[in-house]
């Protein structure tokens, strides 16, 4: 009963935030783009300021993204990086400039044309938002989540079965899965994605190897964020649920970051099947990850300072030469410390004999 009180408090708190009125949104249009189609993005003078802070985070940012082109945005914290996405999925909307993708404003698209439908139309009713906000929380045993889904999902008016998909599919850092089979993780339960969507996009992200060798397959229910599985594996699920719907437009932002040096290879690779055909822009912390991208934007105090290949950014030896250098100091370093604390452990266990 407590854990169901405090869904009831979260879902008021989480009401608020979705009645409240957008302010790219408040003249309602007829005439809003339905389709994004190519995924050609272009930004272009862009300045932009957080709400809540004083200083500017974008000044005068311009670059482009050609579609079907993969490109690399990397520099320091706070560059603008993440940022640039965030106006790309109208989150928030530029002080001045135009962010473009097929030569429409951002502000001149239907955010539904640009974002993910999914587990946000379940929010959109009463009854499947509090299925939902207990699914995420986790705060019911399975038995009784099981009977609060049942409840709910028959309520819910089915909005799953719309064809419009968002067309921008993003991979995070930190996977968020879900309660529930990997079959669902990866649809997001959207009646309209068909297993054989699912298979292919498993594929894509290097996924169906591992899922195949589980005793259920597909239908292997995950347990709350995906206990079940290793960091590498959660994440070859969300690049397959971001490709599932065939997005034009992908985001990778900082999507191995966290991963060990194997995952990351196993992981890096699924990327760039996952980014073939489709308008590609990852966010780099790992600068080794981007040496195969044909266009690298090097942003410093929120505008681009260099861009080219790795190779000819390197041979130019400016910010980024410098960044690269310096991350490969750190991982001798830590390469160097991890051999000495080896050394150190199989020291002392001989002495142990």
């Amino acid at each position: 009963m407590m854990a169901l009180l405090k869904a009831r408090v979260s879902a008021a708190v989480i009401y608020r935030t979705i009645d409240r009125v957008s302010v790219g949104d408040l003249r309602k249009r007829s005439d809003l783009k339905k389709e994004v189609a190519a995924g050609h993005v272009v930004f272009d003078n862009v300045c932009f300021t957080y709400p809540t802070r004083d200083k500017s985070v974008l000044n005068g940012l311009s670059w482009e993204a050609r579609a079907g082109e993969t490109i690399a945005l990397v520099g320091p914290s706070g560059c603008g990086k993440s940022t640039s996405i965030a106006l790309l999925a109208r989150l928030y909307q530029a002080n001045s400039g135009r962010v473009t993708i097929d030569g429409v404003d951002v502000h001149d698209i239907d955010v539904s044309a640009l974002r993910k439908r999914g587990w946000q139309q379940l929010v959109e009713t009463p009854s499947g938002f509090i299925l939902y906000v207990l699914r995420c929380a986790s705060c019911l045993s399975a038995p009784q989540l099981s009977e609060f889904e049942i409840t709910a999902q028959r309520n819910v008016q089915n909005p799953r079965s719309q064809q419009n998909h968002g067309r921008i599919g993003i991979v995070q850092q930190e996977p968020q899965l879900f309660n529930g089979t990997i079959k669902e993780n990866i649809s997001l339960n959207r009646d309209d994605i068909c297993e054989d969507k699912i298979r292919k996009a498993a594929e894509i992200a290097n996924a169906t190897g591992f899922i195949e060798q589980l005793h259920n397959g597909f239908d292997t229910y995950l347990g709350p964020g995906g206990v079940t599985l290793s960091g590498g594996q959660k994440q070859r699920i969300a690049i397959a649920r971001a490709i599932v719907t065939d997005p034009c437009l992908l985001f990778l932002d900082e999507a191995t970051s966290a991963l060990d040096v194997n995952n990351e290879k196993i992981v890096q690779a699924a990327l760039e099947k996952a980014a073939k055909g489709r308008t590609t822009i990852t966010i780099a912390h790992r600068l080794s990850t981007i040496q195969n991208v044909g266009r690298i934007f090097v942003l410093e105090q929120g505008k681009v300072v260099e861009v080219g290949s790795h190779s000819e950014l390197m041979d130019r030896a400016g910010i980024y030469s410098k960044l690269v250098k310096a991350q490969q100091f750190d991982e001798v370093v830590r390469s160097d410390k991890a051999l000495e604390k080896s050394s150190d452990l199989a020291a002392e266990v001989g002495r142990d004999r």
